[in-house]
């Protein structure tokens, strides 16, 4: 693990900028992140507190991921009667209207990472059908 100062240099070339010393906690835990790879990271925050930013920087730091689409989901503007086709995707002719297959966000992001910017305005009943949403091999 690098010294703090190296930690905040590394994060401050990915955009993450921070000067404040409880922040340094943040960032092991960031970088240890995305030397793990294959984890799930929740980023809590007040809005406008750089969690997008710092989940790019963790995807950027993540060997395996990088070469990888960072795909950003605004779940908020996500409406709820597609939700589920625009995260996940559907098979043209799969219910009435789908005259065309689409790739849903999950799979575009091709092993990358899928950053889900205001989860909890998801619609509640597509919620836990994130929990079974895998990297597809």
């Amino acid at each position: 693990m690098p010294d703090p100062e190296t930690l905040r240099k590394i994060f401050s070339d990915l955009g993450f900028v921070t000067t404040g010393k409880g922040m340094t906690v943040v960032l092991q835990f960031a970088y240890r992140a995305a030397q793990a790879s294959d984890t799930t990271v929740l980023l809590q925050g007040e809005t406008g507190t750089g969690k997008q930013v710092l989940a790019r920087a963790i995807h950027r730091l993540d060997e395996k991921r990088r070469r990888f689409p960072f795909v950003t989901v605004h779940c908020s503007t996500v409406h709820e009667g597609l939700a589920e086709s625009e995260l996940f995707g559907h098979r043209r002719g799969c219910f009435s209207g789908a005259v065309n297959s689409r790739t849903g966000l999950f799979q575009a992001a091709e092993n990358g990472t899928v950053f889900l910017d205001d989860v909890n305005d998801l619609p509640l009943s597509l919620q836990p059908k994130l929990l079974d949403a895998r990297r597809v091999p």
